[in-house]
């Protein structure tokens, strides 16, 4: 029974670590972007995911908790570019669209640097940058 009670416990802190909180933060147009924060600790690195086309920050809702156990806080970033996976939509891309500002590809990219630089002034250390598809490319031009 000691045991039970333990594992219960220890499983409620484990789900607990992993949780995510949706946070937003302006890019530097004035862009309303949302982002998950999955977090590992409050000493621990960043690391900032970035979508593929067509998607949004729900591509990274089994991959970044398992990156927290690697010790990463994670930020899944909603881009301008973007629609909808895993049941989460685009937040960033829709108010983009509602505000009729440019939502291609190469629009994306100051999103992307306000999500570099919210992680980093978080932290205050060096932040990994993690694309997929397109925003690859464009971490790379960063």
């Amino acid at each position: 029974m000691k045991y039970y009670f333990l594992t219960i416990i220890l499983n409620l802190f484990l789900i607990g670590a992993s949780a995510q909180k949706t946070i937003t933060f302006n890019s530097k147009d004035s862009l309303t972007v949302t982002a998950d924060l999955y977090q590992a600790g409050t000493n621990s690195p960043y690391m900032v995911l970035f979508h593929q086309a067509n998607y949004s920050r729900g591509e990274y809702k089994e991959s970044a908790p398992k990156l927290n156990k690697l010790g990463y806080n994670c930020l899944a970033v909603d881009l301008r570019s973007g629609n909808e996976v895993n049941y989460i939509k685009n937040n960033t891309a829709l108010l983009a669209r509602e505000k009729n500002m440019p939502v291609e590809s190469l629009s994306a990219i100051a999103d992307m640097k306000a999500a570099i630089d919210y992680a980093y002034q978080k932290s205050n250390k060096p932040v990994v940058v993690f694309g997929s598809s397109y925003s690859a490319s464009l971490c790379l031009v960063l």
